[in-house]
């Protein structure tokens, strides 16, 4: 009876080691997690950033869309304005242009997939809500540029609400519905919200 007793005692023990040692990594795990996929959804957003700054560069404003976006990298080029001669000098000023390829630029230099550059990581196939206009800002026209995705699309099975307990962060994240973003619809601005 004794031996019977020990055993069930044992295992007892052994349960709640493991319900203690479960109790600690979940959290951990989570964070772990939540960085990871943070990173690489912010990653994923300078690389919009990048691309459509290149746009704006050659068009003047930013791509409305992801098809707009990837046809003038990939047929357009950059103009680069040299000024030759010197005024002062009296010299005849000569303005050289040359251009340079947007696609040797972006898609081969800086390693941009254009046809992912929509998709959200770990989101399952979501996009990135775009949004591109001009507005008047300070009595001048300008143009504004807002790619974001919300927490919810890229964190997925992390969305319960056990996990909001491990972190406060991520808990006022998903209740404020704060998206991870850059640009602003409403000012001329490319700033990432996750450079605060």
């Amino acid at each position: 009876m004794r031996l019977v007793i020990n055993i069930i005692l044992f295992i007892v023990t052994l349960f709640l080691i493991f319900v203690l040692w479960k109790s600690i990594q979940e959290p951990i795990a989570f964070k772990d997690e939540f960085e990871i996929r943070k990173a690489a959804v912010v990653k994923k957003l300078e690389q919009n950033r990048d691309a459509q700054l290149a746009f704006k560069n050659i068009k003047g404003g930013y791509a409305p869309t992801y098809d707009s976006l990837k046809q003038v990298i990939m047929e357009d080029s950059f103009e680069i304005v040299s000024i030759i001669g010197d005024v002062d000098a009296g010299e005849k000023i000569i303005k050289k242009i040359t251009k340079i390829s947007a696609k040797d630029s972006i898609v081969i230099s800086m390693g941009i997939n254009l046809d992912s550059l929509m998709y959200i990581p770990y989101a399952g196939g979501k996009t990135f809500e775009l949004y591109a206009d001009t507005i008047t800002y300070q009595k001048i026209n300008v143009p504004v540029i807002e790619v974001k995705s919300s927490y919810l699309d890229f964190m997925g099975e992390f969305n319960d609400d056990r996990y909001k307990r491990y972190d406060s962060r991520f808990a006022k994240i998903i209740n404020d519905e704060i998206p991870l973003k850059f640009g602003d619809r409403r000012k001329p601005t490319t700033s990432g919200n996750w450079e605060n």
